[in-house]
């Protein structure tokens, strides 16, 4: 596995000595500073005050100049004249207020991590805007906007509400919609493609919805929509004009980039998406943290996935094939069973995890109609759903 190469960026010589001079009178701990990014006369200055700074800070007492500088010119061997002229420039610069010191420093933390990720992926041939996009979320904070949550509680406080289902309403009461990733799994023919596709055609009427399938091609579920809406293509229009059909997902972050709003993202199923050629230095943990990390856009994410042999039979979260990440990243995880019956119309549908509802357990027995719509079990379908 090749070895990611972090790249030092050295403070610019007005910042390094504001950050020396916050030091030396105590206003910054010297575990703030990283020695790496100093010149070679900063360094020597660091490696003196690690023998005068305890713990790596001060406390606010301060150290005398003359004693950083007896310090790092007997201790440390360095030039004398050289180091008293570096020490006067810090001493009788203009410094800003310590704030703004921190928040350089906070912001050159961000462009070094923005580099360093930049260059790796020049580097691997895996270019990813949302990946320096989470480096930038990771990294920006600002002290003067934190607030405790004691002044952002209200009196009406409610679990999270997602895009409702009209066309699944138990589900939709179950779960407060659709919110969040939501997970599919299920024994092979248990409806799970037909589930995610449904859920596509009716959230496509108020959302855009990027299909990304691997499983059906596009003759075929442009036959499963046309059998759905019985060849209505008054509903089909309706249903569909805003559906991207994709199936690969290099295209995911320009296709989120040109929508630019808030979307459905499907993935049938995830197992594909690490075995495809485009991103096969990508494992599926690591697609499954980057989808899941959508969520803070406003997006939310449908994954159908496929489950070992060993769990057929039972409702269970355990047993996806090839990562247990799944069952931690899903929001709500439906698992689709088969009745013991011969014509394979009926599925139950049963939730293994509800993260923000009480529910869990059987939900409905899904009844197809037209073939590729389910239609709860004992509901009629609506005519617009």
């Amino acid at each position: 596995m090749r070895q990611k190469f972090e790249r030092v960026l050295p403070l610019n010589l007005d910042l390094e000595k504001a950050v020396l001079y916050a030091v030396i009178h105590g206003e910054m701990d010297l575990k703030n500073v990283n020695k790496d990014e100093l010149s070679k006369l900063g360094k020597v200055i660091y490696t003196a005050l690690t023998g005068l700074v305890k713990d790596g800070s001060l406390n606010g007492d301060g150290i005398h100049a003359k004693t950083v500088w007896l310090a790092a010119t007997e201790v440390h061997d360095a030039d004398a004249g050289e180091l008293r002229t570096f020490i006067k420039e810090i001493e009788n610069g203009e410094i800003p207020e310590i704030q703004a010191i921190h928040g350089a420093l906070a912001r050159k933390r961000i462009i070094s991590s923005l580099v360093n990720e930049a260059s790796d992926q020049v580097a691997s041939g895996d270019y990813s805007i949302l990946a320096l996009k989470g480096l930038i979320d990771a990294h920006t904070h600002t002290r003067n906007t934190l607030s405790p949550l004691s002044s952002q509680m209200g009196q009406d406080v409610k679990p999270p509400v997602g895009i409702p289902l009209p066309c699944l309403s138990k589900v939709s009461e179950a779960t407060g919609g659709l919110f969040g990733v939501w997970l599919i799994g299920g024994e092979p023919a248990a409806g799970k493609s037909t589930l995610a596709l449904q859920i596509s055609l009716s959230v496509g009427r108020r959302r855009p919805v990027l299909y990304y399938d691997f499983e059906q091609g596009t003759s075929v579920i442009k036959w499963h929509v046309h059998k759905a809406f019985g060849g209505d293509k008054e509903k089909i229009a309706e249903a569909t004009h805003q559906l991207y059909l994709r199936h690969s997902m290099s295209s995911l972050e320009s296709d989120l980039d040109m929508l630019d709003c808030p979307c459905l993202i499907v993935v049938d199923s995830v197992q594909k998406v690490a075995s495809s050629v485009t991103y096969r230095r990508e494992s599926l943990e690591q697609w499954v943290h980057k989808l899941e990390a959508l969520k803070k856009y406003g997006h939310h994410i449908i994954l159908v996935s496929e489950k070992n042999r060993g769990t057929y039979g039972a409702a269970s979260l355990q047993g996806y094939k090839e990562t247990g990440e799944l069952e931690y990243a899903a929001d709500t995880a439906f698992d689709m069973l088969k009745p013991d019956e011969e014509d394979g119309s009926r599925s139950d549908l049963h939730i293994t995890k509800n993260r923000h509802y009480p529910k869990r357990g059987f939900i409905t027995t899904l009844k197809r109609q037209n073939s590729w719509w389910f239609v709860e079990e004992g509901s009629q379908r609506r005519e617009v759903d």
